[in-house]
Formats: structure tokens, sequence, C-alpha cells
């Protein structure tokens, strides 16, 4: 295996990371529910205001999931066809296992693990998120316009 195809394992697992870290946030934060967020503010202040001010704004909220789950889906897609559709790697099992990574790894474990215990979740996930929103926050936007 060549660089590129060290580029493309590379790619595919920092954005299946990318995938999970939306897909747990995602179940977390709104597993909580108000009631339990304004909870975890008065037992951890710093990041429970953090996850308070994230559900203030749900759509905007879930657009930003949406956003970033969206391009890191496409990401491992498109970076595990690119080499099998160059003949560098079968078809058959490099499709199946993109399809096994992105239903389990990035959708099925993180959502099972958010919503087993989405107080510890919400906490760890806010302050990352709300970068992210906060980050993307013109071009959702710009797109809403």
């Amino acid at each position: 295996m060549g660089s590129a195809g060290l580029f493309v394992i590379f790619g595919i697992i920092l954005a299946a990371g990318a995938s999970f870290f939306f897909a747990l946030s995602e179940s977390a934060l709104f597993a909580l529910g108000k009631w339990k967020a304004r909870q975890l503010a008065e037992h951890s202040p710093q990041r429970g205001r953090l996850v308070l001010a994230l559900l203030e704004r749900p759509p905007e909220l879930l657009a930003t999931i949406v956003l970033g789950n969206t391009l890191a889906n496409a990401a491992i897609v498109a970076l595990g066809l690119w080499p099998a559709l160059n003949d560098q790697w079968p078809v058959a099992p490099t499709v199946t296992l993109i399809f096994l990574l992105v239903l389990a790894g990035c959708e099925v474990i993180p959502k099972t693990l958010a919503v087993r215990s989405p107080e510890p979740w919400a906490l760890r996930v806010a302050p990352l998120m709300l970068a992210i929103q906060r980050s993307t926050g013109w071009f959702q936007r710009l797109v809403q316009q």
C-alpha cells in the first residue's frame, strides 16, 4: 500500500471519528431535556452552561450536527470509493466495509453510548460542539437565506 492508500485510510479514520462525535453529540444533547440540562448546569457550572447554551437554540444545534455528520459521512464514502473505483481495492468488500463502518461505527455505537448515559457525554461534547456551531454559523445563515 502506497502513500495514497495510507492517506485514504487516515482520512477515513478521521472522518469516522468526526461522524462518531456528531452522532454521539446529537443523542447525548437531545436525550437530556431541559430539566436535566438545568441540573447539569447546577452540578457542573462551567460545562453545564455550555450544554444549556447549545440547547437554547435546538434548530441551530441540529443544523450544526447535520452539517458535520453529512460532511463526515460523505468523506468516508468518497475516500473509500476512490481507490475502489480506480481498481486499487476490490469494490464489493470496500462498499460492504464502508456500509458497516458508517452504520455500526458511526451511528449505532455512538448513539447507544450517548443514550445510556447522556449527562457525562453531553458535558464532554459541549465545548467542541459550541465551537463548531459558532464557527459554522455564518454558513448556516447563508444557506438559510
